[in-house]
């Protein structure tokens, strides 16, 4: 980034330092580590892999390359260094030249810095002042500030974005006295408006433009139904409810608390979803486990249940076999003394009754067939 200082109610500022010096502080600060690329000067050549064992005696010609902590190729062709020192990551950054090939050395801000918004501040006081009070009020370092302001317009106030060296935020700044509550600044997902993806801005596109509606190439107004490019759902490529879109804004929000690049945040969170997943699918397997387990139980105990019955009812059976066929064949005395003082008709109707043949276990069990024993 280039060294800019602008005044009045301009809408950027950047500390005059240079980026050693910047790195030099940041070393002073609360950091994790700081990460740089080596890339070759004549793009698109990338710095070809070499023999690590090369790459090691080449590199510890560096004064201070014991405190590299990891080295390894990206694959665009970059070589990556990561330390905690900020003197070898300066002599790091002093390279110009790796094996006969010119490099250009960059640092990866997002490791060594924190952004956070500031409101309402007055557009009348130049950014340049703004940094000088900020830096004089609080202990930090300003890197970079940005003003908000609307194109055509020229509002009393505006929030601004602030930059500073370090990966722990304040909860609030002192700004003329006055105690300013800070927002940490998460960036919104950037989607190309040709094909849609959130991997590239639209100024990087090389594919061919698409209909933000079908996820299709046509021409004219789009007469199908919705299909998302991204997620393959039933609504538009930019519809805020995406469900690739809500992941965007989860591994945006990512790389701004954890201060790591686009890229390692996409890493993370798929590794961060996967193991969910896999805890998910683990758990289900475990809950359908025991659903097994309880089912045999359960069949087990009904079969137990059900022998227990048909015994119990064998047993009431044997019981009340004999009271029934005793009960039965007094019934059948009675029909038999009253059929013999009755008129011929009755005494057929009875005799049909006698000749019908009834078993107590058909009586106790309700199948008696309902005999007429009606007499008159």
């Amino acid at each position: 980034m280039e060294d800019s200082m602008d005044a009045g109610n301009a809408k950027y500022f950047r500390t005059p330092m240079s980026i050693k010096e910047l790195v030099l502080r940041a070393g002073q600060r609360t950091i994790s580590e700081i990460n740089m690329f080596l890339e070759n000067k004549r793009k698109p050549s990338s710095i070809p892999k070499i023999n690590p064992q090369l790459l090691y005696m080449e590199i510890s010609k560096i004064p201070k390359f014991d405190q590299i902590s990891n080295m390894s190729f990206t694959r665009k062709g970059k070589l990556r260094f990561a330390t905690s020192d900020a003197v070898c990551a300066i002599q790091i950054l002093s390279l110009d030249q790796l094996f006969n090939i010119s490099v250009n050395a960059s640092v990866i801000w997002e490791g060594i810095t924190s952004r956070f918004l500031l409101y309402e501040i007055p557009t009348n006081v130049s950014l340049e002042e703004l940094s000088a009070e900020l830096q004089d009020s609080n202990n930090f370092e300003i890197v970079e500030i940005r003003r908000f302001i609307k194109s055509g317009t020229n509002p009393e106030i505006s929030p601004v974005l602030i930059t500073i060296l370090g990966t722990v935020l304040p909860d609030n700044v002192k700004l003329w006295f006055i105690n300013h509550k800070i927002q940490l600044f998460i960036d919104k997902p950037r989607q190309c408006t040709k094909c849609f993806s959130f991997s590239h801005p639209s100024r990087f596109c090389q594919s061919p433009a698409i209909c933000c509606n079908s996820g299709s190439c046509h021409s004219g107004e789009c007469t199908v139904n919705a299909n998302c490019i991204n997620c393959k759902g039933n609504h538009p490529a930019n519809f805020s409810l995406c469900s690739s879109f809500l992941a965007e804004k989860q591994i945006m929000e990512l790389k701004c608390r954890q201060h790591v690049t686009l890229s390692e945040a996409r890493r993370r969170f798929r590794a961060s979803n996967s193991e969910n997943l896999s805890t998910v699918l683990k758990s289900k397997s475990q809950e359908n486990n025991i659903q097994e387990l309880i089912d045999k139980k359960f069949e087990k105990m009904m079969t137990a249940f059900q022998t227990v019955v048909e015994k119990q009812t064998a047993f009431l059976m044997e019981i009340l076999q004999k009271p029934m066929e005793t009960m039965l064949s007094q019934v059948c005395s009675i029909v038999d003394s009253i059929t013999r003082s009755s008129p011929p008709g009755r005494k057929k109707r009875a005799s049909d009754m006698l000749n019908t043949s009834i078993s107590p276990v058909q009586v106790f069990s309700g199948n008696s067939g309902k005999p007429n024993t009606e007499l008159g």
